[in-house]
């Protein structure tokens, strides 16, 4: 059953995106309820889905060497992950949990590389939206970076 696109436009992802795009996208997604405690990725093991909270909190942590876990991020209503998949097929280097229960739009990996090798125009918008995220969030974590960096004036002085 194709979702609503007004839903897929509640995701940060998605929020510009136009409604022709959207379209397509919602032939693809589907949504899903997940229970608290429920892990959607697992450190390490490859990943086949993107999941985007439409509502509900899930928890990114990772596994260090030494056997600890910490906790990285949450991510909330809004918010998505597993996108990253549809550039590499490589596994992520963290675990994702449903800190609370979860409503989510899935969207397959299989799914999207089909929907995007026969619809260039699709591929190309998503690629642009990709880049797009990627962007902000490499501006985002430099500007992380840099503030803290102001707590070592020795290294910080090094920069200026």
């Amino acid at each position: 059953m194709k979702i609503e696109t007004a839903l897929l436009k509640t995701i940060d992802f998605f929020s510009d995106a136009p409604n022709a795009f959207l379209e397509k996208i919602a032939h693809i997604a589907r949504v899903e309820n997940y229970a608290a405690g429920q892990t959607l990725l697992e450190q390490g093991k490859p990943q086949d889905k993107i999941y985007m909270v439409a509502d509900g909190k899930l928890s990114l942590s990772s596994r260090l060497a030494d056997g600890r876990e910490i906790a990285l991020d949450e991510v909330a209503q809004g918010s998505s992950i597993g996108t990253s998949a549809l550039c590499e097929d490589t596994a992520p280097q963290f675990s994702v949990v449903c800190a609370q229960n979860c409503t989510l739009i899935v969207i397959s990996i299989k799914d999207a590389l089909e929907l995007f090798s026969k619809d260039y125009d699709t591929g190309y918008h998503m690629m642009l939206v990709m880049v797009d995220r990627f962007r902000r969030e490499a501006d985002n974590r430099t500007r992380q970076f840099l503030r803290s960096l102001k707590n070592y004036p020795g290294i910080y002085s090094t920069l200026s």
